[in-house]
C-alpha cells in the first residue's frame, strides 16, 4: 500500500477512541520512520494527556530506546525528576584506579575529558589515613592524576 503525500497538512493521520490511532509494523525493516528538516520541530512528537508515558520502548533482546546525535545531545531529559533508573546504570567514563604500594599518586590515561569535566574519586577500601588530596584532569592528554596522602585503591567517575 502506498503512503499519502500532503503539502501544508498531515500526510497520515490516525484517530481512535478506544484502540491504536496508527499502527506500523515490519518483519525486516523499520516499523515507522519520522523525519523532518525543521530546525525547531521534532521528527516525532508523542504526547499523552492522560498521565501515562508518551513514549515506551520495549525490546526482547536489544535496547529499549537509543538516542544518537552526531553534533548535539543524544538524549535530553527534563522534569520534576529528570532521570529515574531502576536497575544497574553503566557509564563509559568510570572505573577503578589502583595506586601501587609506596606511591601516593597515579595517572589514568585514555579517558575522554573536556574543560567542563569533573573527576570524582572515592576510596574503595578502608585504609586509615588515606585522604584524596586532589584529582587533576589533563584534557590535552586525555588523562587525570590522583594525589593521595596514603596509597589506596580508588573508584572514579567523570561528569560532564
Amino acid at each position: 500500500m502506498a503512503g499519502f503525500s500532503s503539502v501544508g497538512a498531515a500526510g497520515v493521520k490516525g484517530l481512535s477512541d478506544i484502540g491504536t490511532g496508527v499502527h506500523a509494523q515490519s518483519t525486516s525493516g523499520n516499523g515507522a520512520v519520522a523525519r523532518t528538516a525543521s530546525a525547531t520541530s521534532s521528527a516525532l512528537n508523542a504526547q499523552n494527556t492522560g498521565g501515562g508515558p508518551a513514549v515506551t520502548g520495549i525490546s526482547g533482546s536489544g535496547d529499549g530506546a537509543t538516542g544518537v546525535s552526531s553534533t548535539g545531545v543524544g538524549v535530553r531529559a527534563s522534569g520534576k525528576t529528570a532521570l529515574s533508573v531502576q536497575g544497574p546504570a553503566v557509564f563509559s567514563r568510570s572505573g577503578t584506579l589502583t595506586i601501587p604500594a609506596g606511591n601516593t599518586s597515579a595517572t589514568k590515561t585514555g579517558v575522554a575529558l573536556t574543560s567542563a569535566s569533573l573527576v570524582l574519586v572515592t576510596a574503595q577500601n578502608d585504609v586509615p589515613g588515606a585522604v584524596v588530596r586532589s584529582a587533576v584532569p589533563h584534557v590535552a592528554t586525555a588523562s587525570f592524576t590522583v594525589h593521595l596522602a596514603k596509597a589506596v585503591t580508588l573508584g572514579w567517575f567523570i561528569v560532564n
